[in-house]
C-alpha cells in the first residue's frame, strides 16, 4: 500500500468529516491568527486537543507525524539561523574583547553559549508551538475535505459574498482560489513521489537528496500546474 503524503485526504464517516467544508475554509484561518494573536499557552491546549481529534477521526500515530514534518523542518531551518547569527555576534563581540587572538577554545565557549541561549530561546520556542497548532488545523482541514469539497466551499462562499454586494451572481474567483488551496497537498504529493522514486533507485536521505530533488520538485509542480489548467480550459 503507497503511503499517503502529508495534508492527504482520508475518506471517513466521523463528525469532522460531516463538518461543511466551508465551516472549514473559514475557521482555519480564523484559529490561524488567533493563536498568533492570544496568549502563547493556547497552544498547549490546542495541540493535545487536536491529537485526541485526530484519535477519534481516525488518524493513526504515525499519519499525525508525518503531517507535522513542516513543523519539524521549518522550525529546525529557524533554530539553525538563530544559532548561526548569535554565533557570528558571539564571534565578533569575542574578537574584539580579545585582539591578540580568537583560540578554538575560546571558539567552542562561543558556540557552546550561542547553542545553549538559541535552544532556550522562549520566543522560538513560543512561534513553534504556536506553528504547530496551526497546522495541525490545516492538516485536519486538508485530511477531512476532499479537494471537490473545499472546491464547492469556497463557491458558496463566494456565492454568499456576491449576494450581499452589488456584483454580478455567478462566481469566479471560486475555481482559482480552489486551485491555489488545493494545491498545498499536491506540492507534498509530488514531493512524496519525488522521494520514492529517489529511494528505488538506490538513493539514501541526506543533503544531497534534497539538492538533487527541489529543482525537480518546481519542473513537475509548473508541470502539473499548466496540465491542470489545460483540463480546466477544455471544460469550461
Amino acid at each position: 500500500m503507497t503511503e499517503l503524503p502529508v495534508f492527504s485526504y482520508r475518506q471517513g464517516v466521523s463528525f469532522v468529516h460531516r463538518i461543511p467544508s466551508w465551516v472549514k475554509i473559514l475557521s482555519i484561518p480564523l484559529f490561524n491568527i488567533a493563536m498568533f494573536t492570544v496568549d502563547w499557552r493556547a497552544s498547549l491546549f490546542f495541540i493535545p486537543f487536536f491529537v485526541i481529534l485526530f484519535f477519534a477521526v481516525g488518524f493513526s500515530v504515525r499519519e499525525q507525524l508525518r503531517d507535522l514534518s513542516p513543523v519539524f523542518y521549518y522550525c529546525s531551518f529557524l533554530y539553525l539561523m538563530n544559532f548561526i547569527v548569535l554565533t557570528c555576534s558571539l564571534s565578533a563581540a569575542s574578537f574584539h574583547s580579545f585582539p591578540a587572538g580568537f583560540s578554538p577554545v575560546r571558539f567552542l565557549g562561543v558556540l557552546k553559549a550561542s547553542f545553549l541561549e538559541t535552544a532556550l530561546d522562549p520566543s522560538t520556542m513560543k512561534f513553534s508551538l504556536r506553528f504547530c497548532a496551526c497546522v495541525q488545523s490545516c492538516a485536519m482541514m486538508f485530511g477531512t475535505s476532499s479537494s471537490v469539497q473545499i472546491r464547492e466551499g469556497i463557491e458558496k462562499i463566494e456565492v454568499f459574498v456576491r449576494n450581499l454586494l452589488p456584483f454580478g451572481k455567478e462566481p469566479r474567483f471560486s475555481l482559482a482560489v480552489s486551485m491555489l488551496v488545493v494545491f498545498i497537498p499536491t506540492v507534498f504529493r509530488i514531493w512524496s513521489r519525488l522521494c520514492l522514486a529517489y529511494r528505488a533507485r538506490g538513493g539514501k536521505p541526506s543533503l544531497s537528496m534534497v539538492l538533487v530533488l527541489v529543482p525537480q520538485l518546481f519542473s513537475v509542480g509548473l508541470r502539473t500546474a499548466f496540465e491542470t489548467t489545460k483540463s480546466i480550459m477544455n471544460r469550461m
